[in-house]
C-alpha cells in the first residue's frame, strides 16, 4: 500500500507535485513493512502539513498497531508538529499499539530531547 501526501504553502494535495508548482515543503510516504506501518516524512512539519501526517497515521492505524515515523529527511518541526506526533502516539497506545520515531536529524532530535519525548515514544537513531 502506498499513499503519497504533500503540502504546498497553504494548499494541501494528495497528488504528486507538477512542474508548474513550487517544490514541496513537506511530503509523506506511507507503506507497510513487516506488519508495521511506516510514514517517511521529509521537509517541514508545521501547521500546514500536520493534517497530511495525521491522515497518514490514521490510514495506517486501520491496518496495523505499530507505526514508525521515519524522520531522516525532516528538516523542521514546529509546536503543531510536536503536538501531532504526541497525539498520534497517545492514540496508538490507547488502542494497544506504539509509535516509533526513527532517525531524526540532530536539530529535530534536540527538540525531542529537550521536551522529554523519549518518556512516551521510542526514538531510534
Amino acid at each position: 500500500m502506498r499513499l503519497r501526501g504533500e503540502a504546498h504553502g497553504a494548499e494541501r494535495s494528495s497528488a504528486r507535485v507538477s512542474a508548474d508548482r513550487p517544490p514541496s515543503l513537506f511530503s509523506a510516504e506511507v507503506r507497510l513493512d513487516g506488519g508495521r506501518g511506516v510514514v517517511s516524512i521529509s521537509g517541514e512539519l508545521d501547521l500546514v502539513s500536520v493534517p497530511v501526517l495525521l491522515a497518514c497515521v490514521a490510514t495506517l492505524s486501520a491496518d496495523v498497531d505499530d507505526v514508525v515515523l521515519d524522520l531522516g529527511e525532516l528538516r523542521f518541526i514546529d509546536a503543531s508538529g510536536l503536538h501531532a506526533i504526541d497525539a498520534s502516539a497517545q492514540r496508538l497506545r490507547t488502542s494497544g499499539g506504539s509509535l516509533v520515531l526513527r532517525a531524526p536529524q540532530p536539530p529535530v532530535r534536540r527538540i525531542f530531547d529537550l521536551l522529554g519525548f523519549e518518556r512516551t515514544v521510542l526514538i531510534q537513531p
